[in-house]
């Protein structure tokens, strides 16, 4: 080979070795607050195989941990610090810096209907300038909480219920409904919720219809009263400067995945809600179906106490957001 061509070939492999790298993927670190053995933490992790579905070659969804890695009630903080890049969470455990999230647990539309009328896009702002994050999605929704309890409830005249005076395990979702019923409200960690039953400290909380079987309470717990009230308000968020920095195409991809993750994941809640009431049920649950005229003044009495709430904080989008999740 002559110098001229060796200095040629010589000049081609350096051009190479000097060339732009493909892309890797982009790593999004999530977390989550619920255990991996409850319902909602296996469906997390469907719903990150959805997504690394759809972002192939461009992101790559990995779990950091549940609240063992980061404690529930710090989890949204890590988000907005940059620890985690995504989390998955009912919105009410970020309430304290998000009052508004309130509307989604009082709405009654769905996640769809929010996004077509601008109340997605409303959360959206309001989070970037509370909490760092972008909105990606209404993820856990479709269906609400029960009042549950270890014995039966008094029945009225009218075919309502009388629950003045029992001790129950609530929410900060609910405490001013339950106020409003006469329940004394009881705070209690979730994971102390089994030992509370089992020594009498409460009769009963007000929870989701999932994830009772998942935690052994069906051994105390024999009555539900129906209907539900409120809708869950688990949310995807991602850290603004994060979703900020991923490229256009993964930005699109997580989007696309989510909006139609939305729609799927209301069918799989609304399913995972009828077994586990058939194994409720099996276990000897009786359920209490308040009649009409106590079951919607029930149910609108409930939300209406979280609006309330919402508007109590002062926040100037209340009157917005009861219009665009309020029917």
């Amino acid at each position: 080979m002559s110098k001229r061509a060796i200095m040629l070939a010589a000049g081609l492999l350096a051009s190479v070795s000097m060339a732009p790298a493909a892309h890797a993927e982009v790593k999004v670190r999530a977390i989550n607050p619920f255990p991996p053995q409850q319902i909602f933490g296996k469906e997390f992790l469907n719903y990150i195989r959805i997504l690394n579905q759809a972002g192939k070659g461009v992101y790559k969804v990995e779990l950091v941990g549940g609240p063992a890695a980061i404690p529930m009630m710090q989890q949204a903080g890590a988000l907005r610090n940059g620890i985690v890049d995504m989390l998955w969470a009912p919105a009410s455990f970020h309430r304290g810096l998000v009052p508004e999230v309130d509307a989604l647990s009082a709405s009654n539309v769905t996640p769809w209907e929010a996004r077509g009328n601008g109340g997605v896009a409303l959360l959206d702002r309001i989070y970037g300038e509370k909490l760092k994050a972008h909105f990606l999605g209404w993820t856990i929704a479709g269906f609400g909480f029960h009042v549950f309890l270890t014995k039966p409830p008094k029945v009225t005249g009218d075919g309502g219920v009388d629950l003045r005076g029992l001790k129950l395990r609530s929410a900060p979702m609910y405490t001013n409904f339950f106020k409003k019923i006469g329940v004394i409200n009881v705070a209690m960690r979730a994971p102390d919720i089994y030992t509370g039953l089992e020594r009498g400290v409460i009769v009963g909380m007000g929870w989701p219809a999932l994830a009772i079987t998942d935690l052994g309470w069906q051994k105390f717990i024999n009555h539900r009263i129906d209907p539900s009230f409120l809708q869950a308000d688990g949310v995807t968020l991602v850290n603004l400067k994060k979703w900020q920095s991923l490229p256009a195409g993964a930005r699109k991809a997580l989007t696309d995945a989510t909006v139609a993750y939305e729609k799927t994941a209301v069918g799989f809640w609304e399913a995972a809600v009828t077994k586990e009431q058939r194994a409720l049920e099996a276990a000897g649950l009786k359920v209490i179906t308040l009649k009409d005229g106590p079951a919607k003044t029930f149910v609108a009495d409930a939300a209406a106490e979280v609006w309330k709430r919402l508007e109590a904080t002062g926040s100037p989008h209340a009157k917005a957001l009861r219009e665009k999740f309020a029917k």
